[in-house]
C-alpha cells in the first residue's frame, strides 16, 4: 500500500501536521497544496526522511514553485493545485474538468478552508481543510492499493 499525508492551509500554523506526521505509522509521500510554502519547506526540513512536493498558494506571493502538479503513484493519476484560480469556494467543477482533461483519477487541493472528500463526475475531490478546520485540523490520508484510491480525515487521539 501506498501512503500519502495530505496538508493544506497551514498558515504558519504547523504543529497539527507535526503531531500527524509523527503519529501515522507509514508515509511514503507528503504533500502540501499551498498556504504558505514556508510552512512545506520547514516541515520539510523536520523530516527529511520522507519525499515532500508541493504547489503554491494564493498567498504565497514570492515563492517560486509550481502552481499545479500532476503527478502518478501507484498507478494512480493525481492533480495537485490550491485551487483559488479554479474558484473552488464557488464549487469545484472547473477544477473537475481540469481533472478530467489531465486525466486525473483525483484532484487534491486547498485555498477554502473547507474538508472535502467527495466523487465529482468521475474525479474524486479532496481538501484537506485548514489550520482552522474544527474540530480537528486539516490532515487527510490517502491510501492507494491496487490501482484503488481511498482517502479519509486524519483524525488522531493527539487532536483532542
Amino acid at each position: 500500500m501506498y501512503r500519502i499525508l495530505i496538508a493544506s492551509d497551514t498558515h504558519r500554523h504547523i504543529d497539527y501536521v507535526c503531531r500527524a506526521v509523527e503519529a501515522v505509522e507509514k508515509i511514503d509521500l507528503i504533500v502540501h497544496l499551498g498556504d504558505l510554502c514556508a510552512d512545506a519547506r520547514d516541515l520539510e526540513s523536520l523530516y527529511p526522511q520522507y519525499e515532500w512536493i508541493g504547489v503554491r498558494g494564493n498567498n504565497d506571493f514570492w515563492d517560486t514553485g509550481d502552481d499545479e502538479r500532476v503527478l502518478e503513484r501507484a498507478g494512480v493519476k493525481l492533480f495537485l493545485t490550491h485551487g483559488h484560480a479554479y474558484g473552488v469556494r464557488s464549487g469545484v467543477e472547473s477544477l473537475v474538468r481540469r481533472a478530467k482533461t489531465l486525466e486525473a483519477k483525483a484532484v487534491f487541493f486547498g485555498h477554502s478552508h473547507v474538508r472535502t472528500n467527495k466523487m465529482v463526475d468521475g474525479v474524486l475531490c479532496v481538501n484537506p481543510g485548514g489550520y482552522n478546520t474544527m474540530p480537528y485540523p486539516g490532515v487527510m490520508i490517502a491510501e492507494i492499493e491496487d490501482g484503488k484510491l481511498r482517502v479519509c480525515p486524519y483524525i488522531g487521539a493527539n487532536f483532542l
